[in-house]
């Protein structure tokens, strides 16, 4: 990790310092003897001192340069090493619609217009690896359409550059959806008795609870507690009763009731079905 500037410029002064040959001074000119008592200088802008932040700085620059370089290695080999969940990762990310691999797992040409995979989980199942994956609608995320064919022309790819023997499992869904039901209790001078922020308009518990969902990494697990969290620091909030809190993926045909966590099949959740009773906190 690179050392600060600072550091470098305290580490100089202490070795120009603890080098006894720079005191050896009989065998220079008087003139030349003369120049080196500056050394013994305080000021900032003493020629010698800014010499020394020069070098410094330089130093420190080829530091920082090492520490990108590092971190562009350690993200190559993780990435490409096979036989990990990274790797299957980012081989899925790469994925170009409509393109050829021209070699065994290898595009031609790189065009990011054609990478239609926009999130990525990898898991391990039962003596199989699971990769769910997601695209997008504008900003929304969507299950990877196969009325089109892009679905089954992702499949082929992944059965292409997996590893051989290796059995794998494709998910890709509309977003799980969520049911909540509660009571909100709200303070009257900035909340409307429709939970409605009376300077906005916005809905402060719908606001709260996409906000969460926006914040749950792909496949990130869904936690009652931490939803609380955010309905917490919503506008107005003064307490609240869950009553009912319910997941199910998008083609079930009803919500299992969520008492503290939930893994969404997609990898993902949107907010369905909103049931809250306003009650004023005055």
């Amino acid at each position: 990790m690179a050392r600060s500037l600072n550091d470098i410029q305290q580490d100089i002064l202490e070795r120009k310092d603890a080098t006894p040959e720079l005191s050896a001074l009989e065998v220079l000119t008087p003139s030349e003897q003369a120049s080196l008592e500056e050394l013994n200088s305080s000021s900032k802008v003493a020629v010698w001192r800014l010499i020394v932040y020069i070098v410094a700085y330089a130093i420190f620059t080829f530091e920082l340069l090492m520490d990108v370089f590092r971190n562009e290695i350690t993200t190559l080999v993780k990435a490409n090493r096979p036989h990990t969940e990274d790797w299957y990762k980012t081989k899925a990310l790469a994925f170009q619609l409509g393109d050829t691999l021209v070699e065994s797992d290898e595009y031609d040409v790189i065009d990011t217009s054609k990478q239609i995979i926009k999130q990525v989980a990898v898991l391990e199942g039962d003596r199989k690896i699971i990769i769910k994956v997601a695209t997008s609608s504008g900003t929304e995320l969507i299950a990877v359409p196969n009325n089109t064919g892009q679905l089954d022309s992702f499949v082929a790819y992944i059965d292409k550059v997996k590893d051989a023997g290796t059995e794998l499992e494709i998910i890709s869904e509309n977003a799980d959806k969520l049911r909540v039901a509660m009571d909100f209790y709200y303070d009257a001078l900035v909340v409307d008795s429709n939970g409605l922020e009376i300077n906005t308009g916005a809905n402060v518990v719908e606001t709260a609870i996409k906000n969460y969902l926006k914040s749950l990494s792909f496949n990130g697990e869904f936690e009652i507690n931490k939803m609380v969290d955010y309905l917490q620091m919503a506008v107005g909030y003064k307490s609240l009763r869950l009553s009912l809190v319910g997941g199910k993926s998008s083609d079930a045909p009803s919500y299992t009731e969520i008492t503290r966590n939930y893994l969404p099949l997609s990898g993902y959740m949107k907010l369905e079905d909103l049931d809250v009773t306003y009650y004023a906190s005055i």
